[in-house]
């Protein structure tokens, strides 16, 4: 069975400058300095482009999540949106089969704000399915952080 779940947050950055955060290689860095009471996250294999794979884990009592790679499979610098499939643990280990994670910057008419929508994409029995309602997807987006890419 087939499954998606999205969500949707305000950045109060411009489409460009969130879009430089979230792609940049240095992001690693900007998750690890702002996020690291959450996660942590290290690159086990690549450049941080596609084909990148990265191990996170989350940090004890954080988060239910066991520690997981993802690989990142897409980017589209036009579009502005970037694919990642998880290729180890984390939600492969509540029973889903597959999970392909998106993540889309969608423009808006205020020019210093945008709105990132991840989308969980998965595949899972029927058993599994029937009980996964979308209430492990916890993603943290990062905010707009230009400075920190500099």
């Amino acid at each position: 069975m087939l499954g998606k779940v999205s969500e949707e947050r305000e950045v109060k950055a411009s489409i460009g400058d969130a879009w430089e955060v979230y792609c940049s290689p240095k992001v690693g860095t900007i998750i690890q300095t702002e996020l690291a009471h959450l996660f942590s996250v290290e690159v086990m294999e690549g450049d941080r482009g596609v084909g990148t794979i990265v191990k996170v884990a989350p940090c004890p009592g954080v988060s239910m999540r066991t520690p997981y790679k993802e690989r990142f499979t897409k980017t589209d610098h036009e579009k502005k949106t970037r694919e990642i499939e998880i290729v180890e643990g984390g939600y492969l280990d509540f029973g889903l089969t597959s999970c392909r994670i998106t993540l889309e910057l969608i423009e808006k008419s205020k020019v210093e704000s945008c709105i990132a929508r991840l989308t969980l994409e998965y595949e899972a029995s029927e058993e599994v399915a029937s009980i996964y309602n979308g209430s492990h997807y916890d993603l943290t987006l990062i905010g707009g952080r230009k400075e920190k890419v500099k």
